[in-house]
């Protein structure tokens, strides 16, 4: 499988790899590269976020999605949550930073409607 360009949203995520040229005219700029090279983009979401930050979220996020990204890569259970309310139709993969570790894990996920499970490198196939 081919790789899939991906881009954390800034004020949405806590990786520190983040840099000054984030925005969201970039962000569109990406996201339209990538599908006009019939590439798919997904934004990363790894936020954690204490219940003031939450207040926000869904509106922060909500131009993200309206740019058309192919889904968010998620790793926390109430936002997903969150997500699924406000934009049922939007795909969510789980992260690594989830921590599936096991195939009732991933069940779980599944059954509450993530398409994609990304898992960490050190599991084995068996």
């Amino acid at each position: 499988m081919a790789p899939m360009p991906f881009m954390p949203a800034s004020r949405a995520t806590r990786c520190a790899c983040v840099n000054n040229e984030f925005n969201h005219e970039n962000l569109q700029l990406g996201i339209n590269e990538a599908h006009a090279l019939g590439k798919k983009f997904y934004v990363v979401v790894n936020i954690a976020p204490h219940n003031a930050k939450l207040k926000t979220f869904i509106r922060d996020l909500k131009p993200v999605v309206e740019m058309g990204p192919d889904a968010l890569i998620m790793s926390d259970p109430g936002l997903i949550m969150l997500v699924r309310e406000h934009f049922p139709e939007m795909p969510i993969h789980l992260s690594v930073q989830a921590n599936a570790v096991n195939w009732a894990t991933v069940k779980f996920w599944q059954q509450m409607g993530l398409t994609r499970v990304i898992l960490s490198r050190e599991l084995s196939a068996g």
